[in-house]
């Protein structure tokens, strides 16, 4: 199980209904990501996920040199390994992009999971890695004190984010919206863990199942205590010619 550290400010900007975004009746079309796409896509993630509570959490204590270089790194690991799986979506080729897994789906290949753990326990600090571990620690009890074995069979929203230029155009809802649709088809669920951006997956359906804070119990941090939120949408049934027949 792979659980999305962060989610984006787009989450929690106010969003246009999708058929006024730019005032041209257009709507946002989430397409797969490509490689080509993925270091607009990195430099996306990195900043839309800046000013997120969790990961002022996280990127307060880390101190080693090259923080915005790195954080990129891990994102192209992320999103070249949900290419691989036909996992990511975007929109305009990066400014956009969401990761999911969807029920039974493969784990991340051994390369991308061994760079990423090589190249934070080079650079992370002691006190990053206590976080970091905090972090996941109590997003995988919620997960499992809400699902049980049944989150083997929902789909996952693990990672989203927008470029703060476009951000209020609909584009986050509609890539969520994507996912939900695919869902939906497959008579599945859809879980996330998410921290500042619930109110935005509420307005999409979703409704927090769980929660717990980090840092509450942590002296060395001055801030208020984060929640993460474990949050839900239960599949919607899609009307079919033999659903409108029987009403």
């Amino acid at each position: 199980m792979q659980v999305s550290e962060t989610k984006s400010q787009d989450e929690r900007a106010p969003l246009l209904p999708q058929e006024v975004w730019r005032g041209k009746g257009q709507v946002p079309v989430p397409v797969p990501m490509k490689r080509r796409d993925i270091p607009r896509g990195a430099d996306t993630i990195h900043r839309a996920f800046i000013p997120d509570s969790l990961m002022i959490y996280f990127t307060s204590v880390d101190t080693a040199p090259f923080p915005e270089g790195r954080a990129k790194a891990r994102y192209y690991l992320m999103f070249d390994s949900g290419i691989r799986q036909n996992r990511v979506l975007t929109v305009e080729g990066g400014m956009a992009a969401l990761k999911y897994q969807v029920p039974g789906g493969p784990e991340d290949p051994w390369p991308h999971v061994y760079a990423e753990a090589l190249l934070r326990k080079v650079t992370d600090t002691q006190e990053l890695t206590k976080r970091l571990i905090e972090f996941a620690e109590k997003a995988k009890a919620m997960v499992l004190d809400a699902f049980g074995e049944k989150v083997g069979d929902m789909y996952e929203i693990q990672s989203l984010g927008t470029s703060p230029e476009v951000q209020g155009r609909g584009y986050g809802s509609a890539l969520v919206t994507a996912v939900t649709d695919l869902a939906d088809a497959d008579g599945h669920d859809v879980w996330l863990v998410t921290t500042d951006a619930y109110a935005f997956y509420e307005g999409l359906g979703f409704s927090v199942v769980r929660s717990a804070t980090v840092g509450d119990e942590n002296p060395m941090w001055k801030g208020e205590p984060i929640v993460i939120r474990v949050m839900l949408r239960g599949a919607k049934p899609r009307f079919s010619e033999k659903n409108i027949n029987a009403v």
